[in-house]
């Protein structure tokens, strides 16, 4: 007979260890999409501060172009340092836009939202492209706020920087200056001449003392009294009679 009973078999099965790889081939390429936007974002945004810097310096040098050369002081003879044109196109926003706060202030907080809507539009919904349409407006607004809330603080340094100038002036003096304080500045020139009036412009090299309708030009190194200039208006101004 083929089959016997008295024997037993045995029979024993080895499973190999099947190792199953997952690669996450969506993962990455998602991971490195995101990674993109995020570095385009960001090279967006600094190209947005490089060039909100350079408009607040061409309008600081325009701003002091305009008001030294009306009061007779050539540009081309000073250096202007990068801070100080920033410095200068700086409080001339804050100014204007103040100005134009008091006189319509609704259309000038308008103006203001848009920009910055506008301004933070673009990196936002490029770093959040592939979400849902209201978290690219949620971020949109955030950044609007955190950029038009940026420059106004500021402000806030000027002001105690003036009201503790103030301050020190009452301590010395007995009296608050309510309406602020006007220096003057008093130079003994190299000729032994007294000019007191006040500083319009000082550089490393000289400074001007504006004194009713005259500018004097002094060098700082020996006090020596360079120029004078005689502003005029047409109210002012000599007849020449032929």
């Amino acid at each position: 007979m083929f089959f016997s009973t008295g024997k037993t078999l045995k029979v024993e099965l080895e499973n190999p260890k099947v190792v199953i790889k997952h690669e996450h081939k969506h993962t990455e390429t998602t991971k490195k999409l995101q990674d993109n936007r995020f570095d385009l974002s960001i090279k967006i945004i600094t190209a947005i501060y490089v060039l909100f810097n350079i408009s607040l310096a061409i309008m600081g040098y325009s701003n002091l172009t305009g008001n030294l050369e009306t009061l007779g002081i050539s540009t081309n003879e000073l250096d202007f340092s990068l801070s100080t044109l920033l410095f200068q196109g700086y409080t001339t926003v804050i100014l204007e836009g103040y100005n134009s706060a008091g006189n319509s202030p609704i259309s000038s907080a308008i103006i203001v939202l848009i920009s910055a809507c506008t301004i933070s539009a673009l990196p936002a919904f490029i770093l959040f492209k592939h979400t849902p349409v209201l978290n690219r407006i949620m971020a949109t607004v955030i950044l609007a706020t955190i950029l038009s809330t940026l420059p106004i603080i500021p402000v806030f340094g000027l002001a105690a920087g003036e009201e503790r100038a103030q301050l020190t002036f009452e301590k010395l003096n007995g009296f608050y200056p309510s309406k602020g304080i006007h220096p003057e500045l008093t130079i003994t020139t190299k000729d032994n001449i007294t000019i007191t009036g006040t500083p319009i412009f000082m550089s490393d090299k000289y400074s001007y003392i504006m004194n009713t309708n005259k500018v004097y030009k002094i060098m700082n190194r020996d006090n020596h009294l360079v120029s004078v200039t005689d502003l005029v208006t047409p109210t002012t101004a000599k007849v020449k009679v032929p």
